[in-house]
């Protein structure tokens, strides 16, 4: 019952943060500073970082449940899902680089 409290709590600190970024979009948009452009990209890592610590915490509770066999595969795993975030991170920072040269052209 309490984790599935917490994870809805979680939920909603995502949500929270993903309408602040979509505030801090429109600012960007409205206004080329490259300050509003930092803080966009540190939101951005917050999210990653809260994403991947609710996703880490899950991984720990299914950890407990399986036999020693499948950790080879949990770690491929894991190595697996950290390449596609690091992948998605340096697309999202690529398309913020290209929305600021767009306001800047």
């Amino acid at each position: 019952m309490l984790l599935l409290l917490l994870l809805l709590l979680l939920l909603l600190l995502s949500l929270l943060l993903l309408l602040l970024l979509c505030l801090m979009l429109m600012l960007m948009l409205s206004s080329s500073s490259p300050l509003v452009l930092l803080l966009l990209l540190l939101l951005l890592l917050l999210l990653c970082c809260c994403f991947q610590q609710q996703h880490q915490h899950h991984q720990q509770q299914q950890h407990h449940q399986q036999p020693h066999h499948h950790r080879h595969h949990h770690q491929r795993q894991q190595r697996l899902q950290q390449q596609q975030q690091e992948l998605q991170q340096q697309y999202t920072y690529n398309k913020t680089i290209h929305a600021e040269i767009l306001i800047h052209r």
